[in-house]
């Protein structure tokens, strides 16, 4: 069974601090495993990447490096749900939890 998991692009973005997280979820997301991360919304890639990159002006070449490593290597494979609801007016949280509501992930990840 695959179970769909969505993450928060802020926590991810965040997780370039402490390598321990990245590898853990590098290690425990993938087919091979039976957790995937949701491409929810359909730009959560590139939600967490302008996260980091705002977030964190002053990362290295490396650091940047890193995280598209980590990105590339977590986002793959995703779960792509069809016909998702993204309203812009509204937050990450409030969209996963409507999107939730009518066809529930396995878990949200947020802090």
């Amino acid at each position: 069974m695959i179970y769909e998991y969505a993450l928060e692009p802020e926590l991810v973005a965040s997780w370039h601090k402490d390598r321990m997280k990245c590898r853990f979820f590098i290690d425990n997301f993938g087919f091979g495993t039976g957790r995937v991360v949701s491409d929810y919304p359909k730009e959560w890639a590139e939600m967490v990447w302008k996260i980091f990159v705002s977030s964190y002006p002053k990362a290295t070449v490396i650091q940047k490096k890193q995280m598209a490593e980590f990105l590339r290597k977590i986002a793959r494979p995703t779960v792509k749900r069809p016909s998702q609801l993204w309203d812009s007016k509204k937050s990450w949280h409030d969209n996963t939890r409507d999107e939730h509501r009518r066809r529930p992930f396995h878990a949200i990840l947020m802090p």
